[in-house]
């Protein structure tokens, strides 16, 4: 089974429909675990699986839980601490754009594309800051909350 490494997730996740084609063999346990998606809204958890996992030449019996949702499974960070994974093979990345193709396209957007920080222009913006706020100091390469790049 492929599954999506997501490091904001702090369990395994198994949509519903995958541990009922695939699963449905294993019994699903009840679980105290409750999940929220990005924008705070709950998951619906069905319960938990023992999987047994293969990679590479690792065999571990990992907790994966099953949410009603229609997502892709998730590798979590508890999968994570227990699994050595080959980071290079993961973050390879492949283009199935032929490359004239792609030299083409970037040469067409070479403005998008360029190391030169850009300047949005004719967009007007309110920033809202609460009264008493104090002005914190981010340099440039993001330590912290800071992000790498400045306001212009």
């Amino acid at each position: 089974m492929c599954m999506d490494v997501d490091t904001g997730a702090s369990v395994s996740v198994l949509p519903k429909k995958c541990y009922d084609r695939d699963f449905s063999h294993l019994p699903l346990k009840p679980t105290k675990v409750q999940l929220r998606v990005y924008g705070g809204k709950l998951l619906n958890v069905c319960g938990e699986i023992s999987a047994e996992v293969v990679h590479n030449a690792q065999k571990v019996v990992l907790p994966l839980v099953v949410v009603d949702n229609k997502g892709t499974p998730l590798l979590g960070r508890n999968w994570l601490t227990k699994l050595k994974l080959n980071w290079a093979s993961i973050f390879k990345v492949c283009s199935s754009v032929p490359q004239p193709e792609l030299e083409a396209l970037l040469e067409k957007h070479n403005d998008v594309f360029s190391k030169v920080l850009g300047t949005v222009r004719g967009f007007k913006a309110d920033i809202k800051v609460r009264e008493g706020a104090q002005p914190v100091f981010c340099p440039l390469g993001g330590g912290g909350r800071c992000g790498p790049y400045p306001f212009l």
